[in-house]
């Protein structure tokens, strides 16, 4: 069931599909939480998941935010694992169980960030579900880059692969060290990973992605 309502956009358009989704249930909430936060939103010094707090830093009341904020990673969770179901199910395609597991994972991280990022209980559960996120795409992203190296060309599979890379690893570097700059440094990580992904995906539609390449060499 899942395969047949992808393929109801076309064949082969599958990779399109994919990031479509994944941006349209990313944006939306973001761009709707930061409109009705409960303050206006610094962009530069706030994470995205401050959208999802009770309180705001100023101490204002941030009901609204929080439910849009919570109701888009609940869009978000069953988006991944919609693809999750239909990764699983592809019999042609070697790296099926790897999409499909990391889709899961990504699944969970996105029910977990629903919980408030201020709550005195929640914050670590928030933060784990941020990383599963975070790591579920960087590795679904690194996997169809390697995928494609032998069709696509290893030069553009190295350069897509050192696009992405570098913000995400900049950021994890701010985050870790507490910056103060780490919320402006994760917009650029957020934004590669979605522009990144985009064109991973269409280079996958229109290359395709090697039948015979899987992480652990020939299938």
């Amino acid at each position: 069931m899942v395969n047949k309502a992808v393929t109801r956009f076309g064949p082969g358009h599958e990779p399109l599909v994919y990031p479509v989704t994944l941006v349209i249930s990313l944006i939306i909430p973001f761009a709707l939480g930061m409109l009705f936060y409960g303050e206006p939103f610094k962009v530069k010094e706030y994470p995205l998941s401050f959208i999802g707090r009770r309180m705001t830093p100023e101490g204002f009341v941030n009901t609204l935010a929080q439910i849009i904020f919570g109701l888009g990673m609940l869009v978000c969770m069953l988006v991944m694992l919609f693809w999750a179901l239909h990764y699983l199910q592809q019999s042609n395609n070697p790296n099926r169980k790897w999409y499909g597991y990391l889709s899961l994972l990504t699944a969970l991280g996105f029910l977990m960030m629903v919980f408030p990022c201020d709550g005195l209980h929640t914050r670590l559960v928030h933060v784990y579900g941020s990383a599963f996120v975070i790591g579920g795409h960087f590795f679904l992203l690194a996997i169809r880059l390697i995928a494609l190296r032998k069709t696509a060309g290893l030069l553009i599979s190295v350069a897509l692969l050192v696009g992405f890379i570098a913000p995400v690893l900049n950021y994890a570097f701010f985050w870790l060290v507490k910056h103060p700059l780490h919320g402006l440094m994760q917009k650029p990580a957020f934004l590669s990973l979605i522009l990144f992904e985009t064109l991973a995906c269409v280079i996958s539609r229109y290359r395709g992605e090697s039948p015979w390449i899987t992480l652990r060499g020939k299938a």
